[in-house]
């Protein structure tokens, strides 16, 4: 039997091949390239792109295999056919990973309610947690619609950004590990330690 992995496992997957992007940039800087700023411009606007479309695949899987771990405990449940009719039109109107689009979803996913409030860690606050999510979703709106980010971009910036991402995946899995864990006995993923505890 194929072992299912946990979404989790996955973005960090995608984020180590996504890096690629900002790896071509780190050579730019070492070699000597014509238009080397405007190349690098436009490799840290793709960048963007990448990180948010992983970011989104995330929490799709997340809700998904979220339901499927409740929908198997809960096999003879009578209410299992609107539940799924419901979370699939929920799955369908998610097409921005936005704090409302995510609590909606995960709340058509689990029953679990304004998860996003859960997201903070020390020196991180859950306020800190929103503005920063909306601003990188800004970006990526304006680098897809305008071909431009009013927002400064470098290498090190999306660094960050994609450690604050990870993180927020971190505190997300673990939630709704404990939360499922409570409603059937058993955990769905592994809980993990916020990994990037120094990002600004």
């Amino acid at each position: 039997m194929k072992l299912k992995r946990a979404p989790l496992h996955v973005f960090d997957k995608r984020l180590k091949s996504i890096s690629a992007v900002q790896r071509i940039a780190e050579d730019i800087d070492r070699l000597e390239v014509s238009s080397a700023d405007l190349k690098k411009h436009y490799l840290h606007q793709s960048y963007i792109i990448y990180l948010v479309a992983s970011w989104q695949i995330f929490i799709e899987y997340l809700a998904s295999d979220c339901f499927d771990e409740i929908m198997s405990f809960r096999d003879t449940w009578p209410f299992r056919d609107k539940l799924k009719s419901d979370f699939d039109k929920a799955r369908k109107r998610f097409n921005t990973p936005n704090t409302g689009n995510i609590d909606a979803l995960i709340e058509a996913a689990t029953g679990k309610k304004k998860i996003i409030d859960k997201c903070k860690w020390p020196n991180f606050s859950n306020e800190k947690v929103k503005n920063r999510l909306s601003q990188i979703l800004s970006i990526r709106h304006e680098v897809a619609h305008k071909t431009k980010s009013v927002k400064r971009l470098s290498t090190d910036i999306n660094w960050n950004h994609a450690k604050f991402l990870y993180n927020c995946a971190c505190v997300l899995n673990n939630v709704l590990t404990d939360y499922i864990k409570e409603i059937t006995g058993t955990s769905p993923f592994v809980t993990v330690e916020i990994k990037y505890k120094d990002i600004c």
